[in-house]
């Protein structure tokens, strides 16, 4: 059981790993090649037609999520919808992010959210914004298995230099001198 739960803990941390060298990729991108990946998703019921949306925007610094579920009824602008897409997940690159009503923030700020809701007689409109600094996201997601891979360095290298019979701390050679290491003063590990 110990070693699942090793073993799925490794995959959280290679996960958040692979987000935060993304982010870390994307922020000095961000400042010269503005733009964002969208998500969309069309589905016909009945004489309603409900589009699922996400839009991941990297602009000066930030990276910013809008995501979206909008309800039509099937009117002409509905049709249109629905003939444009498929039945799946579509995606497209974007050079250039639209603007978010989100508002401008500072690249020192952490995060900031906001929601949203509007309904007319062609349907309802409904979603939310986040916007996050990709240094705090390269901070969040990083140092948890960052920590881990230096932790792990150290525990190797230790049971290395213990396998080949050196001190733990300075790397000595103890097979003279196995009591106590004459270089740092330190006592070698006992095996059990």
């Amino acid at each position: 059981m110990r070693r699942i739960v090793r073993g799925v803990l490794w995959i959280v941390k290679g996960v958040l790993l692979a987000i935060a060298l993304a982010a870390l990729f994307l922020w000095p991108w961000s400042y010269w090649h503005e733009g964002g990946i969208m998500f969309t998703r069309c589905l016909s019921k009945n004489d309603n037609v409900e589009v699922y949306g996400h839009f991941l925007a990297f602009e000066n610094g930030k990276i910013d999520h809008e995501y979206w579920r909008a309800k039509y009824v099937a009117r002409e602008y509905g049709r249109q919808i629905a003939r444009a897409s498929s039945s799946g997940w579509d995606w497209r690159v974007i050079p250039r992010a639209p603007a978010f009503a989100i508002g401008r923030s500072t690249g020192w700020e952490l995060m900031r959210r906001s929601s949203f809701s509007k309904t007319g007689p062609s349907g309802s409109y409904t979603g939310g914004r986040a916007s996050a600094s990709s240094w705090a996201l390269v901070l969040v997601s990083g140092a948890w298995p960052a920590t881990s891979i230096v932790l792990l360095m150290r525990r190797t290298r230790r049971r290395r230099l213990a396998r080949a019979g050196c001190c733990a701390k300075c790397g000595y050679d103890l097979r003279a001198s196995p009591d106590r290491c004459p270089e740092c003063g330190a006592l070698p590990e006992v095996k059990a």
